[in-house]
């Protein structure tokens, strides 16, 4: 395992996951064909191009690659586009072009979360709404990133700025996120989501928002860490409970709290967030998920154990692939309930995901022919980040 092997990758994702500008899994015609059917997953294009971000900037920061530079200034720029593009102030999960010939796909699988028409680029497109904690925060954690690691004017600027217009929008809706209200004249259904439910989330938001604007957001962050900081408790225990079932709000819990402790500044607090933290890494610490071992390692360091882990598991899943292909392994596992094991499976054999760091690591069995593949930013998030923190050399 080399660096070249995540250049690859990064190489494939120019390729074949960024046909639009935002991070899609790609449909092929067939395993063996290189001609791409449609593309699918759209609807968290937001999340994974901000983590798309978040590694060419780790990348950058390590190799000084102008692929990387450009690669990272590009999706940057996307990243602000979804973040400016709906009326309402809030981040949009995509844009797509309507002259796609895979449009119909796209509307097929996206449009529950309700289309609306824009210019983009020159083209006639639609933006997709529904906008929620995901979302949030795989664009925070790649500007935050980015805004760390590269040390260019203008990319620092379009970070910020698109923090803190992000951060304004949420304030000024009272932490509620909503589509608009009509879309070509014609009323759409209404939809809600809030962060009042995970006060670590909004935190985070109003950490980083402080990080790269101190003088806007200082007092609103402090008064809010006052009130709501020990409420985090509740919603960690529901996600660790859910944890089978609902692995992905893990993910989230982890990306938020990268930011949460990374930035403060207060030692009382940063020990009682690292508290929290501490819980949820109970609960995922023997699953070999790479990703969360690498953020745990930028909050509290190097930890040998865990850091051979973390390499243990980028071998695996360099060696198990990014393709769909079938999995089924009832029987050779202990199962504790229907297609799921009582204990993690090895990362070389889990099925086929999207981001294999946010799925169940107890799954035994998904269907699939070959013909899918994932960007592969599961492994070069977590690569890019063990390099620059020392765990790989």
């Amino acid at each position: 395992m080399t660096d070249d092997d995540a250049i690859a990758i990064s190489e494939r994702i120019q390729k074949q996951h960024l046909l639009y500008g935002f991070i899609a899994e790609t449909k092929f015609d067939s395993p063996d064909s290189d001609t791409i059917s449609y593309t699918q997953g759209n609807g968290d294009s937001a999340l994974w191009t901000g983590a798309y971000v978040a590694a060419e900037a780790f990348r950058y920061a390590v190799t000084r690659s102008p692929a990387a530079l450009s690669y990272l200034t590009d999706a940057l720029e996307r990243i602000r586009d979804v973040s400016l593009v709906a009326p309402t102030g809030f981040v949009a999960r995509t844009i797509f072009p309507h002259d796609s010939s895979f449009f119909d796909k796209f509307r097929q699988d996206e449009e529950h979360n309700v289309l609306f028409r824009c210019v983009y680029r020159s083209r006639d497109s639609y933006w997709e709404g529904h906008p929620t904690r995901d979302q949030y925060a795989g664009v925070l954690f790649g500007l935050g990133v980015a805004y760390d690691l590269v040390d260019d004017a203008g990319l620092k600027s379009i970070c910020r700025e698109t923090i803190v217009w992000l951060t304004n929008a949420l304030i000024a809706s009272h932490w509620w996120t909503r589509n608009p209200r009509s879309e070509g004249g014609k009323p759409v259904k209404a939809w809600f989501e809030t962060f009042h439910t995970y006060p670590h989330h909004r935190l985070s938001i109003l950490q980083l928002a402080r990080h790269v604007a101190p003088e806007q957001f200082t007092d609103v962050y402090e008064r809010t860490r006052r009130t709501i900081w020990w409420l985090a408790d509740f919603p960690l225990q529901y996600d660790i409970w859910r944890m089978r079932s609902n692995y992905y709000l893990l993910n989230l819990d982890h990306i938020y709290y990268y930011a949460l402790i990374r930035y403060e500044d207060d030692e009382t607090y940063k020990k009682r967030y690292l508290i929290q933290f501490a819980k949820i890494r109970k609960a995922t610490s023997a699953h070999s998920n790479a990703h969360f071992n690498m953020i745990e390692c930028a909050l509290t360091g190097r930890e040998a154990t865990r850091d051979a882990e973390t390499i243990s598991s980028l071998e695996q899943l360099l060696c198990r692939g990014f393709r769909d292909c079938p999995v089924d392994l009832n029987g050779e596992y202990k199962a504790c309930h229907e297609n799921e094991a009582c204990d993690p499976i090895p990362v070389v054999k889990r099925p086929y995901e999207d981001f294999l760091w946010q799925r169940s690591p107890f799954n035994m069995k998904r269907d699939g022919d070959g013909s899918l593949e994932s960007p592969g930013i599961d492994f070069i998030l977590p690569y890019w980040m063990a390099r620059y923190y020392g765990v790989i050399v």
